[in-house]
């Protein structure tokens, strides 16, 4: 991914597309705040990853989870107010990064409660839990809480719901053979697709219609750009003999199960579902919701998109002192699976609707759910000066090989 930078021709049109969207803004000056920032101390950096681990393997005395989440919280905010002075894309990717651990470190560290005394730290072929292990098998699952996000093989593991016969049951031979057809397949569908992530001046220019569909195109878009990487990555590994094809699971659910805005989110890719359910449970229990009530499924929906947004909006303030929109966007998502759960199930069993005609209905509410909400987070991001995550016009339009004329 890119970023057009502080003094590209875009950039005043960027800032009014900031200022005409609903997007958080921190600076009344920017451009100033982001020329002054510092250069990102790589001490600090490995600092922070060495306490990511440390804390795990120490023997527990008081007030120790406290004590590390806040020394790592601040020492994160530290480094991703800084520079690396190579692209905006760096810092960010920097920012998603060390963000990301903070909030799985929140998670396994605070959350979950003290690491002994976890049962989900559970592995197969291991004896006892965390107190038990080694410093090698601490290691690893440690590890495992920022590289293994669905926790693959471990007592907290994630999956997408599909049925039976995935391709993670295949044999070697299959398993590879499926995933070389997948990136095809993806390639084929998502190269064309980049034609419709929109510049500054066609999010200025273009109508309500064309707004909406580019805003689908390009929720398509992220998607094949996260399961091709994935799918690369579980043809490579397991090709190598790193891993077997039970370590890869599919990385999304049934598409054919996207008919409502939270089943569409529960297709989504999981790698952020034990850290936002670790902390909807933990503020619950802290507010004293009642086990199963109604109060703590709100709760629990609210945290998950709110530290959702923290994710995306934390990363787009280090390179923008803006939230990008991210947290709007999200926030609307829990409100539209709110807006499921209080009148369109209601009154769906009212009217005894069922079967296709339930599916009919609610896939026509959910693509104009995500095609209006999707124009605040893809325009929020071009406002802060995203590029396509891949310049396909550059690779195979008119600058590149022209190997397919797209634009």
């Amino acid at each position: 991914m890119d970023f057009g930078r502080l003094d590209d021709p875009e950039s005043d049109r960027r800032y009014e597309l900031q200022r005409l969207r609903p997007i958080l803004r921190f600076s009344s000056n920017p451009a100033a705040d982001l020329a002054a920032r510092p250069s990102v101390s790589w001490s600090s950096v490995v600092l922070f990853e060495a306490l990511l681990y440390i804390p795990f393997l120490l023997p527990p005395f008081p007030f120790r989870r406290i004590l590390f989440i806040s020394i790592n919280t601040a020492l994160c905010f530290h480094i991703m107010r800084g520079t690396l002075h190579r692209s905006y894309g760096d810092d960010f990717a920097l920012a998603v990064g060390l963000f990301g651990q903070l909030q799985r470190f929140c998670d396994f560290f605070g959350c979950a409660g003290a690491p002994e005394e976890n049962k989900e730290l559970t592995r197969k072929g291991w004896n006892g839990g965390f107190r038990d292990w080694n410093w090698k098998q601490r290691l690893k699952c440690v590890s495992d809480f920022w590289w293994n996000t669905r926790g693959i093989g471990w007592g907290w593991e994630t999956r997408p719901r599909r049925g039976a016969g995935t391709s993670d049951s295949l044999p070697k031979s299959q398993f590879l053979a499926y995933h070389l057809r997948r990136i095809a397949l993806l390639f084929a569908i998502g190269i064309p697709l980049h034609r419709y992530y929109p510049s500054v001046e066609a999010v200025f220019q273009a109508s309500i219609s064309e707004r909406i569909l580019r805003s689908l195109a390009c929720g398509v878009i992220v998607g094949i750009f996260i399961d091709v990487s994935y799918s690369i990555s579980a043809f490579v590994c397991v090709s190598l003999g790193l891993f077997t094809p039970q370590d890869w699971p599919p990385a999304y659910g049934s598409v054919t199960s996207c008919y409502s805005i939270r089943r569409t989110w529960a297709f989504w890719h999981q790698m952020l579902t034990h850290m936002v359910t670790s902390h909807g449970d933990w503020i619950s229990g802290v507010l004293g919701c009642t086990k199963g009530s109604k109060a703590e499924w709100f709760v629990r929906l609210y945290t998950a998109f709110f530290l959702s947004g923290l994710l995306h909006s934390v990363p787009a303030w280090a390179i923008s002192r803006t939230d990008g929109g991210s947290m709007c966007f999200f926030m609307l998502q829990a409100v539209g699976i709110s807006i499921e759960e209080a009148i369109w199930k209601p009154l769906g069993q009212r009217l005894g609707a069922r079967g296709w005609l339930v599916k009919v209905l609610g896939l026509v509410w959910t693509l104009t759910w995500f095609g209006l909400t999707n124009i605040i987070f893809f325009e929020g991001l071009v406002a802060i000066g995203m590029k396509p995550l891949i310049d396909w016009k550059w690779v195979l339009g008119d600058r590149g090989l022209g190997l397919l004329k797209v634009w």
